[in-house]
């Protein structure tokens, strides 16, 4: 599984997906040992003319508390948009 070959490598992943009704790609993501977090998030706009996007975050590693979510959505919010959380 995907959470067997992070653990053999040390690391941690996390991932976004469209918040709609796919239970599918969530069982999917399930079984191979992402967890869905109990908290919103929030992508932000794109560019001046786009809306922020609700996604629901995934992550390894089991259930994460706010704090520790807080720190994943301010790595993703510097790597990833180039731009701070609001």
């Amino acid at each position: 599984s995907y959470e067997r070959v992070l653990q053999d490598r040390g690391r941690k992943a996390c991932l976004l997906t469209v918040a709609v009704d796919n239970p599918r790609a969530i069982r999917f993501y399930e079984r191979n040992g992402f967890s869905v977090q109990d908290y919103p998030y929030m992508q932000p706009a794109l560019g001046a003319d786009r809306k922020q996007i609700p996604l629901i975050l995934m992550t390894t590693g089991g259930k994460k508390d706010r704090a520790q979510l807080d720190k994943i959505k301010a790595i993703l919010y510097r790597n990833v948009y180039h731009t701070n959380p609001i």
